[in-house]
């Protein structure tokens, strides 16, 4: 597998060269979520950055609800990523250009099922590829 120049694959991240960033994304508004990590990670790649983390849910809004019929379980559900949509896709694209790995909490389709959603982590490397690891539990918590 070809990787970028310099990509840190196993071993130890460099001082310096992980980010996490702490921001209060906007509830429900993936569009604006999305120009805001931009932001963080053009910033980041300009300060020599190779990995940044953002936090769970970072491209929705965080949301635990039980309650099919409430405002923020219907979002957490129609709002739902897959690892090739095109919000993932363009974060992924990112990553590729910058040669850095891009880490995101969202929700994420389960496939077959239009009624729930997994509270995710995506993973876009130096490359370009996206993968998802799945809490246990779907968005909806206990």
């Amino acid at each position: 597998m070809a990787t970028a120049p310099s990509v840190v694959t196993n071993g130890v991240i460099p001082a310096g060269a992980l980010s996490v960033v702490n921001f209060h994304p906007t509830w429900g508004d993936k569009e604006t979520n999305k120009a805001s990590m931009l932001r963080y990670i053009d910033e980041a790649h300009a300060a020599g950055v190779r990995m940044i983390v953002f936090p769970e849910m970072a491209l929705t809004g965080y949301v635990s609800s039980s309650d099919p019929e409430s405002a923020a379980y219907r979002m957490a559900v129609s709002q739902a990523e897959t690892i090739s949509s095109p919000i993932t896709r363009e974060l992924a694209d990112k990553a590729a250009a910058t040669g850095m790995w891009v880490i995101f909490g969202t929700s994420e389709r389960i496939p077959g099922d239009a009624e729930h959603a997994y509270n995710s982590a995506f993973a876009a490397s130096p490359d370009g590829k996206v993968i998802s690891y799945q809490k246990i539990a779907p968005v909806e918590g206990s």
